[in-house]
């Protein structure tokens, strides 16, 4: 009767595991001592030991120098073509370093060598699976309807700069200031790290004034200054990243309102502003005063049953524009007499609709009606 061989038992296979890492930790680091194997692998001195027993039971040609600066090496030239890698281990380093890598850190051409030279170290069975599971996984980092995503023309010189640990000097304009139409200017930069949110990269770097997060298509030239950057020893870029954009997000999504939506477009206004806007339950019960706020019309329609929401834009202007579409499906809860509030934005809106869009020859008359009717309802909100 054939008997089959069973698979090897757990502590085996994890031995087997550990005794490649040791190997492949002496090819990297040259001399190691048995401790900081040890440390490194998270075990005993004394595990560490026995495994370098088996080792050169085994054929491993490696050493042992005694004394101060001592430790184990390999003979000098002698390689293993072991990667130490297990086959899901291959797998996940071909999905996320094939064509998903990130383009535009000018990576590109070492990754495809690291990749050749990995396959070539990889078990013969193991290399046909590592090799087509890149065609699995395309990444389009562009928007519906948009155009194609593009590197910005100085992440790969600021990717390289990061790389050397030097400082960097940037000309950049914010928002502010090309809002303004003040030029960009040169700062000097302790360059921190790359964050990519989306399809947009920013540089998170240290200045004069502390942390600071430049959005990289804004910088105009890059420069590689001959002194190291200053990196603090507790450097954190998650935490770093995270403060900086709660510290955005906090400005642009700066003014607050209160809404009432037909339960039946709550999904559309979810899916319609949840790009643009952040919508969460309102933080209480709606205000008598809310109720009063409702325009004629729509109290005689009855809101009763709709949905609560409170939503943040960047200004009223902006939630106006997004606003205006749902029609009357949507109302929003404001004081009165706001000569810039959302409800001011959204007749102004509506006049300028009604004179653009009534037909010919009756747009006056319509307009006068509406500007009439809107004047109306301002000094009926501002009578005391």
């Amino acid at each position: 009767m054939r008997r089959h061989a069973s698979p090897p038992a757990y502590g085996d296979r994890v031995r087997a595991s550990r005794l490649i890492a040791i190997i492949m930790l002496l090819q990297a680091h040259e001399q190691l001592t048995a401790g900081e194997i040890a440390g490194r692998l998270g075990v005993s001195d004394r595990t560490v030991r026995r495994d370098l027993d088996v080792l050169g039971e085994l054929g491993v040609p490696l050493y042992s120098e005694r004394g101060h600066g001592g430790g184990w090496r390999l003979v000098h030239g002698w390689r293993s073509d072991l990667s130490g890698l297990t086959a899901d281990e291959a797998h996940g380093l071909f999905l996320v370093a094939g064509s998903a890598g990130r383009p535009g850190l000018g990576l590109e051409p070492a990754v495809d060598s690291a990749l050749r030279k990995l396959l070539a170290a990889l078990p013969a069975a193991t290399r046909p699976d590592a090799e087509a599971v890149t065609a699995t996984l395309l990444v389009d980092p562009g928007r519906w309807g948009g155009h194609a995503v593009t590197p910005p023309a100085q992440l790969a010189v600021l990717a390289g700069i990061l790389r050397a640990g030097h400082r960097a000097r940037v000309r950049y304009a914010g928002r502010a200031a090309r809002a303004a139409g003040e030029p960009a200017r040169d700062r000097d930069v302790d360059p921190y790290g790359l964050v990519q949110k989306g399809d947009v990269w920013y540089l998170v770097a240290g200045t004069d004034a502390g942390p600071r997060t430049l959005r990289v298509s804004r910088i105009e030239s890059v420069t590689k200054l001959d002194e190291p950057a200053h990196r603090p020893a507790d450097l954190d870029l998650p935490a770093l990243w995270a403060q900086s954009r709660r510290a955005v997000e906090e400005r642009m999504w700066a003014y607050r309102v209160r809404l009432r939506a037909d339960p039946a477009i709550v999904p559309i206004l979810l899916g319609v502003l949840g790009a643009r806007g952040r919508l969460e339950p309102p933080a209480g019960p709606p205000s008598r005063a809310g109720a009063e706020h409702v325009p004629a019309a729509i109290a005689r329609q009855g809101t009763a049953g709709w949905t609560a929401l409170c939503a943040s834009f960047p200004s009223a202007a902006v939630a106006a524009a997004d606003l205006a579409g749902f029609g009357a499906r949507v109302v929003v809860d404001e004081s009165p007499g706001q000569p810039d509030g959302v409800a001011a934005h959204l007749r102004r809106i509506a006049t300028e609709l009604l004179a653009q869009y009534s037909p010919r020859g009756t747009a006056d008359d319509t307009q006068s009606r509406a500007a009439s009717s809107l004047e109306a309802d301002d000094r009926q909100e501002t009578t005391p």
